[in-house]
């Protein structure tokens, strides 16, 4: 099974304004109610932890994660000598490490970086796991399309900070999806226009481009030009492979008949 991604607005607000919060949140649900969506409350408990993750220094650049993660929560990340938890800090920020580890043949330069991440109460459950976090409710509303992934804008809180970390792929892989999720990412990038106006920090990321130019050309470009790739990059998977492929995580390809539908897709 193969999980191919698409066209993705990642987005992080922090407020430490309970009542700008929630004035937000509700001017943005009765903005989608007026757009013809149904927005649907959203409340879940979990617990807050860092995810880790790691690269080799001689692959990317730590400067360069070093400015994301600067960016993602207004704050530069703390360096610490090693793996911490979540109850080191008492607010929003990245956390970043170098050490030595194995790679190839040999043990190299390395550095793992941490994001807050917040893990579902029913999934730890389910999977039995022990994490000793910090422990929070995750609310706000939820709008679910038949062509893109949930949009969700749900605050959980972080000591003093009020939190909102998601992200939402908009990304069309059939004909008949391209003008709902234009539509689509068109109203979720206003929604989250709304909200940074009451935050005391945004981050949005909009791999479609709608968010920092307006354009809903340029958006239907990208939407068109991330298809082809995916499309061509299946083509190429299947020459080699008589797996099954799941697309966007929704759209499932059965190899047999995959080769014969997207043999046109074949990159020269």
């Amino acid at each position: 099974m193969v999980i191919i991604m698409g066209i993705t607005i990642h987005y992080t607000f922090i407020s430490k304004n309970v009542n700008k919060v929630n004035k937000a949140i509700n001017l943005a649900r009765k903005y989608a109610e007026k757009q013809g969506y149904k927005p649907e409350n959203f409340r879940e408990e979990g617990e807050l932890e860092f995810s880790w993750f790691g690269l080799p220094t001689h692959v990317r650049d730590f400067n360069e994660t070093i400015k994301w993660l600067t960016e993602k929560y207004g704050k530069p990340p703390i360096k610490v000598k090693n793996r911490i938890g979540i109850n080191f800090i008492n607010e929003p920020k990245g956390v970043i490490y170098f050490c030595k580890s194995y790679y190839g043949n040999d043990y190299v330069d390395f550095y793992y970086y941490g994001i807050l991440w917040f893990y579902y109460k029913e999934l730890i459950d389910r999977n039995k796991w022990k994490i000793d976090g910090y422990p929070t409710i995750k609310q706000g509303f939820i709008i679910n399309t038949e062509t893109t992934e949930s949009f969700l804008i749900a605050f959980y809180k972080f000591h003093d900070y009020y939190v909102c970390d998601e992200f939402c792929k908009t990304q069309p892989f059939e004909e008949k999806e391209y003008l709902p999720n234009i539509k689509h990412h068109i109203v979720f990038c206003n929604i989250l226009e709304i909200i940074s106006q009451y935050m005391d920090h945004s981050y949005v990321l909009d791999e479609g481009k709608y968010y920092q130019t307006h354009d809903p050309k340029k958006l239907a470009e990208n939407f068109g030009a991330n298809a082809r790739m995916i499309w061509q990059m299946v083509s190429a998977l299947l020459e080699i492979s008589n797996e099954s492929f799941m697309i966007g995580g929704k759209i499932d390809i059965d190899s047999k008949e995959a080769k014969k539908k997207f043999k046109k897709y074949k990159p020269e």
